[in-house]
């Protein structure tokens, strides 16, 4: 039977250019992988047909059939395929557009109904796709929550894609294709999902789009009411239902509405009685929508659906003035005001081509800005009247002014200016566009860009970088910039100008320069040629714009033809920036080229930039978007320049200044992760001399950071942007209160705990909250089930903050949201926020309240596992209780908390220190006492202090003893046991041991009998029991779990899976299963901040992939581990990382790197004293020996191993050195020791040793039989070696055996068994733990100790035998050389017997 190729895994290539990042499914017919596209650098998804069912032609030809369809539909609403093919090893693929978001299923299971306007805007976004598909004969079969995915596109949380054309079906057949379909529904079967399946589709009768028509109607009705359109016992129940009962049944509120109506026409039984296709059901839609006032409006959006114009009869636009519903947070589409004066261009029809989906009859051109300009902020205020609402501002004093005065201006630290700091974090940015552009300009495809960020992002630095990029490469870029207020066309005159290098010449200069270049180009007329420089350098007039006129069409059409003739000489990108700020000329332009880019092959690719926060200064931007990309077609890629965060962030704060962490966490905080925001902060605490310098790090000279201030032009601009939304809305006179209790409330508010705090009626808070959103102050968002509203920026809360903290009524504003906010919380039986509330106490000045919740916010924090926020909550109490002299029971708790996390975080030196200062002040009493002592203890084992750990351990159980302190008596005893351990103190160990397990049934279950069965099973790996390790190692992870004990449960885990890395172990899919373990470990290490935790996950992820043969990847990980474990003085560690790059260095036959890393582990671990893991690491230096041919110093270093090992009583790789001594001894020709070890092995390995060891024991001894030429009792041993390798699933002890086996078959001369057994290895570089060639030699040494021995044609055939293994493992030269000598041997034997 032909074995069935397997799936990939991450880090597969797939036909060269896709490489696996991870699983994102499964299902019965597919498999769904993240998956990169190399060559472009675009991540997609790959969707590949499951192994035994591509056994069934029908479901490749279902699966093909598919992919057909797809690449046949363009709508935008429609998912995006880029590929279809199969590997080489049979696996049948497609490759689509990898979309973030979620299914309409899992937004109805989580939220229920969708509220109807929302449920409008999706469905019909489904019906355009759908129409598409419908004109083009394709019914989708399959219509479900499932298959429409909600993802997100211009800040739009609801933008459609309908998936899964699988059981799509062709009603309009090819002559070529005609009973195609009928192969693949043949003998009645039934294609799609009961719940959604129509009458003629449930009885296998034909089938029409009003198929899709009717799946849509229960679609629409699940998501208005959240309920299931059909139920039913069983699939028949409700198949039967579908054909003979109406169905849905509507609910009250839908009952008689026109809703109601245009659910039951899609829902009739009979197809001919529903609407004939999608197109008419959204004909239908939009009256229904009409009469019934709603407006279809996405999730979040600012503004309905743009589009609803687009697709509904004349009038329905009007719709967009009405008012949403009261409850809704969504604004009021307003009347253009008054100041604006639009200019109008006509365009004759005959400019524009007819293949264009869209016929531009007027172009409006903004001559004035859209919104008046409110007056700027003053620059000082006199004096602020605390209860006025205004907001102060302040006074900004030059250099100059201080110097007059006599202040002293202390040298800021020096920093890069802002041009000069390096592009971080936009790398895979930059490298993601160029990839896009070279495809689409390479490949004569026409293609658009969206580059989205706000301001401030860093979008015209990636565009700077790109064009860097592009033009190595030979692509000429352009770039243009949409500016308020400026001339029409601006941005698209700037590109070109960029190009013919006449952006600053003079009028004549542009025309000379026009007419050479226009000349090069091709043909052009001197009108032609005139229009271009008017276009260029515009006459006083602005002729080419005036209202009325036709010469606006034909510019389009002449800038156009410039473009592409462009593009054939060289590949273009045009760049347009701050496309928000674009006049409505610029527009219609872009949307007149995206229909030449779609339409003609040219070598052009368009990037638009713009800030999705200012779309609603340009109210023709997001329809313009919507027609620029619907006149692309699929050919369009979004970006989105994402806010900084993590490791990027932090490297921007250090290429600006090295900020000690706090200070950098707060800084980064603030900005948000926005680089300019960033940039100004920490200039700003330059420039005012407020930082100082300690140990190379920059901290504040004084306050702490939660305090410091922020750039003064910097709140300005934040107050002017929340002035101007004040000045809008003047005649709303409580809106400034709102905005104050927001800021005051926090960053995030719950809309209903607002509205509590205010008063007033809903309606009016709705209002103000829409006019805040409006203008980019705050948003919406859904936390906790809780409807909220969030500032956009934190930089607009901090401006108000400081403006209020000089107001008399700011304590009495956080006492009152303090109180305010635990009512809220306790009355709907939520967790309460206590570091808010901490916070408001703080600021209200109430100190106990402040101390108390503060100490409950930092305790919760720790019972969570929120480590960092638990460390900044203790750091800020203890400060509290310190400054008021206050060493109680609650700051010995706190001292101890942060000494704890402290030696997590890896700080040893400071967590010691707190430790000491806990027991020295004498606060920390009865059990408290006793941790600090066990924590002491801990913190020294790992730093390999093992003496001063023995002292405060003894200490830590004589305190438990005293005050019967059951938990801290096995915590004590867990540390003293490992102290014995790496001592070697076997009897202690043993001893401590015995009372652990004896307490182990009177020990509360959870957390610490966890710890208890994780230590014990360290024990027993050390004693190579490793059954019994693997016992408590279970335990340990049952008792995590019951405790939900997130940081024990992970140390369980990596033990896990690294016993699991043993072949003794005998599991299926073991190495899978350690890899899954290890990656979830380290996701939850990393989640801690436990810093040697994660550390370790590298190290057991390391050892993996090396156990694999994926070297260069495990080596990585392991320096990695080595680094942080360095970094952290884990000594212990540090040496078994060296180990395990020793042991890695071995098997790629770096012999020197490999001793390198074993002496350095031998040393640490003397030092140490831990003999046990000294006698391991001699083992595998015994086995570098073997491979360097130094076989006596192999033999010393195994001797000395063993003795060690044995001394201790420990069973652990006990047969592993025995093993290698018997190889040893073979190699040096002591053939009767080597076999008495080998029968000792065989003996007793069942009882102490592994199934590893028993079947190399095997295969040695079946290999000595043959060169003691005792075949019969070699072909029993390798035979049983075989079978047990086979149990074992190990590659490298296989081999080894197969190896041995393949000796014995050349040597037994059974030629085809020889060469199949040569062939399964021939690939091996690694024999067991012996390199090739060194197996070789091997064999080589065993031949010429047996012809020393005894001269005989066995011990000829022996030769013959080795020197065939010399030949096909390629060494010719030196095979021929055991060839001869073996000849010489017979001819030497023939000699002797004519003689006789």
């Amino acid at each position: 039977m032909a074995k069935l190729p397997q799936l990939p895994k991450p880090g597969d290539v797939v036909a060269g250019r896709f490489r696996i990042i991870e699983l994102l499914g499964s299902g019965g017919f597919g498999t769904v992988y993240k998956a990169l596209q190399e060559n472009v650098g675009r991540e997609v998804a790959m969707k590949f047909l499951t192994p035994g069912v591509a056994k069934d032609p029908v479901n490749v030809e279902r699966f093909r059939r598919e992919a057909y369809h797809v690449s046949q539909l363009r709508h935008p609403n429609t998912i995006t395929l880029y590929d279809y093919g199969q590997t080489e090893e049979g696996l049948i693929y497609m490759v689509m557009e990898l979309l973030e978001g979620t299914s309409l299923a899992d937004v109805i299971q989580d939220d229920g109904a969708l509220d109807w306007p929302r449920a409008s805007h999706v469905l019909i976004q489904v019906l355009k796709s759908l129409s598409e598909a419908h004109q083009r004969g394709l019914v989708h079969r399959d219509l479900k929550p499932e298959n429409i995915f909600l993802s997100e596109l211009f800040g739009e949380q609801d933008y459609v894609k309908v998936l899964d054309f699988g059981v799509a079906k062709m009603t309009m057949l090819d002559e070529n294709d005609e009973g195609a379909d009928e192969k693949l529904t043949k003998a009645g079967r039934i294609f799609g999902t009961p719940m959604y399946m129509a009458p003629e589709q449930a009885c296998a009768e034909p089938i029409t789009p009003a198929t899709d028509v009717y799946a849509l109607g229960l679609l629409v009705f699940e998501m208005m009411t959240g309920l299931p359109p059909v139920t039913g016992r069983n699939r028949m129940d409700v198949i039967h239902k579908q054909i003979r009962d109406p169905v849905p049944e509507l609910t009250p509120d839908l009952a008689g509405t026109p809703l109601g109506k245009f659910i039951r026409k899609a829902t009739e039984k009979k197809p001919e009685q529903r609407y004939h296709d999608a197109a008419e059901m959204l004909e239908a839609l939009a009256h229904t929508l009409r009469a019934m006032n709603i407006v279809p409006r996405p999730r979040g959006a600012t503004f309905p659906e743009i589009s609803v114009t687009a697709i509904v009869p004349d009038g329905l636009d009007k719709l967009v003035d009405s008012d949403p519903d009261q409850t809704s947070l969504l604004p009021k589409v307003e009347d253009t005001p008054d100041e604006t004066v639009n200019k109008v261009v006509k365009v004759p029809s005959a400019a524009i081509p007819t293949s264009h989906s869209v016929v531009v009859d007027e172009i409006e051109v903004d001559s004035k800005p859209t919104k008046p300009m409110p007056p700027p902020l003053p620059t000082k205020t006199k004096e602020a009247n605390p209860d006025s609402g205004q907001f102060p501002t302040i006074e900004r004093r030059s250099l100059a002014d201080r110097l007059a005065k006599g202040e002293r201006q202390e040298p800021a630290p020096a920093s890069k200016p802002r041009y000069e700091l390096p592009l971080i974090g936009r790398d895979n940015d930059v490298l993601k566009l160029s990839a896009s552009v070279q495809e689409a300009v390479f490949a004569n495809s026409g293609h658009i860009l969206l580059l989205e960020g706000e301001n401030g992002i860093g979008k015209s630095r990636v565009v700077h970088a790109l064009k860097s990029n592009l033009r190595n490469l030979g692509i000429d870029v352009g770039v243009g910039y949409c500016r308020r207020r400026s001339m029409p066309m601006e941005a698209i005159r700037e590109a070109l100008a960029d190009h013919f290098k006449i952006a600053s010449a003079e009028r004549a200069l542009v025309e000379k320069t026009l007419k050479t270049e226009l000349h090069r180009l091709g043909e052009y007329s001197e009108v032609e040629v005139e229009r271009l420089v008017d276009f260029f350098r515009p006459r006083g007039d602005d002729s080419l714009m005036k209202p009325g006129t036709e010469e606006a069409g034909v510019l389009f059409a002449q800038l156009e033809r410039v473009l592409v003739q462009l593009a054939q000489r060289r590949q273009w990108l045009l760049v347009i920036e701050d496309v928000q700020y674009a006049d409505s000329a610029t527009l219609a332009f872009l949307e007149y080229f995206a229909v030449t880019l779609r339409t003609q092959s040219v070598s052009i690719a368009l990037m638009l930039t713009y800030r999705p926060e200012e779309r609603h200064l340009n109210p023709n931007l997001e329809e313009s978007l919507r027609t620029i990309l619907s006149n692309i077609g699929a050919s369009y890629t979004r970006y989105v320049v994402k806010r900084l965060k993590g490791r990027d962030l932090a490297m921007l704060l250090d290429s600006i200044l090295n900020l000690e962490p706090r200070l950098k966490e707060r800084v980064g905080w603030l900005s948000q992760g926005v680089p300019l925001h960033t940039i100004q902060i920490v200039r700003y605490l330059q420039d005012e001399g407020n930082l100082v310098q300690k140990k190379g790090r920059w901290s504040l000279k004084k306050g702490s950071p939660r305090e410091i201030d922020l750039p003064p032009d910097l709140m300005d601009l934040m107050r002017l942007r929340i002035e101007q939304a004040m000045s809008r809305f003047a005649e709303k006179p409580g809106l400034r209160a709102t905005l104050e209790w927001l800021a005051i409330l926090g960053m995030r508010t719950p809309v209903e705990l607002l509205s509590e705090v205010l008063g007033g009626s809903p309606q009016s808070l709705n209002d103000d909250l829409v006019s805040l959103r409006d203008q980019g102050i705050v948003r919406q968002a859904l936390h906790q089930n809780l409807v909220c509203v969030e500032f956009d920026n934190s930089l607009l809360r901090e401006a108000i903050l400081h403006d209020l903290s000089e107001r008399w009524a700011n304590r009495r504003m956080h006492k009152a949201a303090a109180e305010k906010k635990i009512e809220f919380y306790k009355g709907r039986s939520m967790e309460v926020p206590l570091v808010e509330i901490a916070e408001h106490w703080r600021q209200a000045g109430e100190q106990e309240k402040y101390r108390d919740i503060l100490f409950a916010a930092a305790q919760r924090s720790l019972n969570r596992q929120d480590l960092r926020g638990a460390r900044d909550q203790y750091r800020e109490l203890t400060t509290l209780l310190e400054e008021s002299d206050d060493y109680t029971e609650m700051w010995a708790q706190a001292q101890l908390a942060l000494a704890e996390l402290a030696w997590k975080f890896g700080e040893f030196g400071l967590a010691e220190d707190r430790f000491k200062i806990a027991i020295q002040k004498r606060a920390a009493k009865g059990p408290e006492l006793g941790r600090a002592y066990r924590g002491l203890g801990h913190l020294l084992i790992m730093q390999g202090r093992h003496k001063e750990a023995h002292d405060w351990y003894k200490n830590a159980l004589d305190w438990a003893a005293k005050i019967n302190d059951l938990p801290g008596t096995a915590k004590s005893l867990v540390g003293l046991s490992k102290i014995h351990l790496m001592t070697s103190d076997l009897r202690g160990e043993e001893h401590v041991s015995q009372q652990l397990v004896r307490m182990l049934p009177s020990l509360p279950q959870g957390e610490i009998a966890g710890k208890v069965y994780l230590h014990l099973a360290e024990v027993a790996r050390r004693r190579g029991q490793l059954s019994k390790r693997r016992d408590h190692l279970v335990k340990a992870r049952q008792e995590f779990e019951r405790a939900r004990h997130r940081e024990g449960l992970s140390d369980a885990l990596l033990a896990l899976g690294n016993a699991l890395m043993d072949p003794a172990m005998n599991e299926p899919d073991r190495l899978n299963e350690a890899g899954r373990m290890f990656r979830q470990a380290l996701e939850v290490k990393k989640a801690l901040g436990d810093r040697t935790g994660v550390a370790e996950a590298y190290r057991n992820l390391g050892q993996l992939e090396v156990e694999l043969g994926n070297f260069e990847s495990g080596i990585q990980l392991l320096n990695e581990s080595l680094s942080l474990h360095s970094a952290l003085g884990t000594l212990y560690y540090v040496a078994a990382v060296h180990n395990a790059l020793g042991v890695a260095f071995l098997f790629m036959a770096s012999y020197e790197r490999a001793e390198e890393h074993m002496r350095k582990c031998l040393e640490i671990f003397q030092k140490l004293g831990d003999q046990i893991a000294c006698s391991h690491v001699l083992m595998n230096l015994g086995e570098l020996a073997i491979n360097k041919g130094d076989i006596r110093s192999a033999q010393n270093l195994l001797r000395e191993s063993r003795r060690m090992k044995e001394s201790m009583g420990t069973n652990w790789a006990v047969y592993d050195i025995r093993n290698h001594m018997s190889i040893v001894s073979m190699w040096l020709g002591d053939f009767d020791e080597s076999e008495r070890m080998l029968q000792e092995t065989l003996e007793t390995v069942d009882e102490r040793g592994t199934a590893e060891d028993r079947a190399i024991a095997r295969s040695l001894m079946g290999l000595l039989r043959c060169f003691q030429s005792r075949l019969q009792l070699a072909a029993l041993e390798l035979g049983r070696a075989r079978a047990d390798a086979e149990d074992l699933g190990s590659e490298k002890v296989s081999k080894f055996c197969l190896a041995c086996a393949a000796f014995y078959a050349g040597l037994t001369e059974t030629e085809s068994t020889f060469q199949a057994l040569l062939a399964e290895i021939k690939d091996s570089s690694f024999l067991y733990t012996m390199e090739r060639s060194v197996f070789l030699r091997f064999l080589e040494q065993l031949a010429i100790h047996t012809t020393e021995n005894e001269k005989s044609r066995q011990t000829a055939r022996l030769y013959h035998t080795t020197a065939r293994f010399w030949i096909e493992f390629g060494q010719i030269e030196h095979g021929e050389q055991i060839l001869r000598s073996a000849k010489k041997l017979e001819s030497a034997l023939n000699d002797t017997r004519n003689i006789q």
